[in-house]
């Protein structure tokens, strides 16, 4: 297996802050659908006792946990460290590290020189297609089918496709599901898994405590996202509790299935369901109102 490098490494200078939503460090960076390591290092030197939270965000997306350091006096430098594994899609992002919480307290990021931040697409070079089961050469796409089962049916939801598409003398690369490691596709469903999803996603809820979503699978769509707010906004868990300001963006999400059970406090109101179909082509989106 061969390996191409694709990495920034940010270079804003040094800083100094003590507001929340600061942004410490970032820096833009073109992939192609691998997962993307995000590493911060450095010192902050606070200029007096407090604490600051700092976290890492994809665009507007909080992607790492929250790193807190505290300080009774000035002067005292407090390491800093965070990573992250991220997973987009093919796209253009902006990463940066930011101050989600603070005390007031002004830090200087670092005192000799600038938060090192560096990010690395772990890309796998599309040259490489070994070790699949199956491919299927539809100029200018080539699909590779990768399984665990050397005696899989095509029909299995087992799967892991690759696509390789050719412009000129350039390949880009996509997988199923925008993953890796997502074997859940079918191998009959290749085509159909990198086109934007269509059809009836055909949702139904019944029942009480807790209430019962069911949806239609549809041809070449392999993950299902679940968002439920209340009608204050707020993100929903699937046992009913609110999630604020937790960086969550989704209830629950599932593979190859079609129902979903979420508890609901009687008497709270009207709630907002969206229902997202996902592959590697786009998504569908539905939204529904339940009253309860």
């Amino acid at each position: 297996m061969s390996f191409e490098l694709n990495y920034i490494v940010a270079n804003n200078g040094q800083t100094t802050a003590s507001a929340t939503a600061s942004v410490l460090q970032s820096a833009t960076i073109t992939t192609n659908g691998f997962p993307v390591q995000i590493i911060v290092t450095g010192d902050g030197e606070p200029g007096g006792s407090g604490w600051h939270r700092l976290q890492i965000f994809r665009d507007s997306t909080a992607i790492s946990e929250i790193h807190h350091f505290e300080t009774a006096a000035g002067d005292i430098n407090m390491t800093i460290s965070l990573s992250a594994i991220d997973q987009p899609v093919a796209g253009t992002y902006t990463y940066s590290v930011k101050i989600v919480g603070s005390s007031g307290v002004s830090v200087r990021y670092s005192e000799a020189g600038q938060l090192f931040m560096s990010l690395e697409e772990k890309v796998v070079s599309s040259y490489a297609s070994l070790n699949w089961l199956r491919r299927d050469i539809t100029p200018p796409n080539v699909y590779y089918g990768y399984n665990m089962n050397l005696t899989a049916s095509d029909s299995d939801n087992n799967w892991l496709i690759k696509r390789v598409s050719t412009s000129g003398s350039v390949e880009s690369v996509k997988w199923n599901d925008n993953s890796t490691s997502s074997y859940n596709a079918k191998w009959s469903n290749r085509v159909q898994n990198f086109q934007i999803p269509s059809g009836n996603l055909g949702f139904t809820y019944s029942g009480s405590w807790p209430t019962t979503f069911s949806w239609n699978i549809l041809t070449g769509v392999n993950k299902y996202n679940i968002i439920v707010k209340n009608s204050n906004g707020s993100l929903v868990t699937k046992l009913g509790d609110v999630l604020n300001n937790t960086g969550f963006t989704l209830t629950d999400s599932y593979f190859n299935e079609n129902n979903h059970y979420q508890y609901f406090q009687t008497g709270t109101g009207t709630y907002s369901v969206v229902l997202q179909a996902v592959n590697a082509g786009g998504t569908l989106t539905a939204t529904y109102s339940i009253a309860v």
